[in-house]
């Protein structure tokens, strides 16, 4: 089957065509600017993007120290106590840290091999926790392992037969990832800060329930969750920057001063994009999937109340999406203006499906949610020493139940900073190879041939008659 993955993309012509080249029409707007081409991107000038959400998201993390400074100056609840705590939490990230690094590692190792064992391994671990909960009569451990078990054996039944079409996809990115340790490290440096959150943000909101209300719990999870995506979003903005530079580049590894280009932008002129993003692209996500359930459940009258309530933000619900920080990494686009772009390339070529994929992401989470599983385990088991014991029973009430819920939280947090690297490669494989097939042909001849007979095997299906136009 021959896989044509030139057709379909608007504005451009060929030239040199007994090499296979293109040539992109170049596009100027009325002020002079180059716009996107609708097949291929190009470097923006160095400024900062979206910097309204690096002024919020700063003022954010503002606020959650204010409680920080109350806990350890007010009188409610001894020092002694936060001290406590703040170790409970260390032990349950340095036992989320080495699982996560072993896992990270299993994958390097054997690409081609850890997608269905570690979805086996996965289901395993949430069954088996289940079964140790319910025999120690830990109800918030077995009940939430069920459900994970229950949820995920569904999900990988349905999608058990296009596993074996991500392994290309995954070991091109094992392999760039492999190719250069400095990406390892970055991962490693944010998972610290990540601890170091996770600290702050424990003692935060601890503070918070017992002094204000208990429902600020649910503001401070919005904020724990937010400063994940930043951190996760922050690592598939640098591995995308660095995967472009090695797409261009012959040979198998890549220059380190990509790299720090990479991390330079990240934390600069990109991370009001990367901001931005972290805070919406999951609920619009979200709501697309409810979008689209809707019409496929022909739930008519619904599809209209919902449609109408949503029409007139189409544009917002298409172009926020997890492939536009790709285009950050890889041009330094605002986060919107990336998702736009990245949008229209993959519906010119013809990938519309694409940009609701979610295969990779999902065995990423799986991965993330059995550490998270494991590492609450572990804090229930860390809650048995005497002093966890007396000071979650002093904050918290149920000891075990709130050791399993810290562990669990923390163990997601610091796997996902990790698991983001190799997430990260894969969408920028994706987007790279709907851009330049012909550079990665040329510059990395045997990737570039594996990636392809994969891709045979997952190719995206053509729009059904009953295909939501729009969305």
């Amino acid at each position: 089957m021959e896989l044509n993955l030139n057709t379909g993309c608007p504005s451009r012509e060929a030239s040199n065509a007994e090499k296979g080249e293109i040539n992109y029409i170049k596009m100027v707007g009325d002020d002079g600017k180059e716009l996107f081409n609708g097949g291929k991107g190009f470097p923006q000038p160095k400024s900062y993007k979206d910097w309204t959400f690096t002024a919020l998201f700063l003022f954010h993390l503002g606020l959650i120290i204010y409680p920080l400074v109350m806990a350890f100056t007010s009188q409610d609840i001894e020092l002694s106590g936060y001290e406590t705590l703040a170790y409970f939490t260390i032990y349950c990230s340095a036992f989320a840290t080495i699982v996560s690094i072993i896992v990270f590692k299993l994958m390097v190792k054997y690409p081609f091999r850890w997608i269905q064992s570690s979805m086996t391994v996965c289901l395993n671990l949430f069954l088996g926790t289940a079964i140790v909960a319910y025999i120690l009569k830990q109800p918030a451990a077995w009940i939430t392992s069920a459900v994970l078990f229950v949820t995920c054996l569904v999900y990988v039944a349905f999608s058990w037969r296009r596993i074996p079409s991500a392994r290309a996809k995954f070991s091109t990115a094992v392999m760039v990832i492999d190719s250069n340790n400095g990406l390892f490290i970055v991962a490693l440096i944010l998972q610290i800060v990540a601890i170091v959150w996770s600290i702050v943000w424990l003692i935060a909101c601890t503070w918070a329930k017992d002094s204000i209300h208990f429902s600020m719990i649910f503001v401070f999870l919005i904020s724990y969750f937010w400063v994940e995506q930043v951190l996760k979003n922050i690592i598939h903005v640098i591995v995308a920057g660095f995967i472009g530079a090695w797409w261009q580049t012959p040979g198998d590894r890549a220059h380190s001063k990509a790299l720090g280009r990479s991390l330079n932008q990240a934390f600069s002129t990109s991370f009001g994009s990367i901001c931005f993003g972290s805070l919406f692209v999951n609920y619009f996500h979200g709501l697309r999937h409810l979008v689209t359930f809707v019409y496929e459940e022909r739930w008519k009258c619904l599809y209209v109340v919902v449609s109408s309530l949503f029409g007139c933000a189409r544009d917002v619900f298409v172009y926020m999406n997890k492939w536009a920080f790709v285009y950050v990494g890889l041009y330094g686009y605002s986060f919107f203006q990336s998702g736009k772009n990245v949008t229209i390339l993959f519906h010119g070529k013809g990938w519309k499906q694409l940009v609701t994929d979610d295969l990779t992401d999902n065995i990423i989470l799986i991965l993330n949610l059995a550490v998270a599983t494991a590492t609450g385990v572990a804090g229930i088991g860390f809650a048995s020493n005497y002093d966890h014991y007396q000071m979650l029973i002093t904050m918290y009430t149920h000891p075990y139940a709130a050791g399993f819920a810290i562990g669990f939280l923390v163990g997601y947090l610091i796997s996902a900073v990790l698991l983001g690297v190799i997430g990260g490669a894969v969408n920028a494989i994706i987007v790279c190879f709907a851009e330049s097939p012909v550079a990665f042909m040329n510059n990395h001849h045997r990737h570039s041939q594996m990636l392809r007979d994969g891709w045979v095997l997952d190719l995206p299906k053509p729009p059904s008659n009953r295909s939501i136009q729009g969305w």
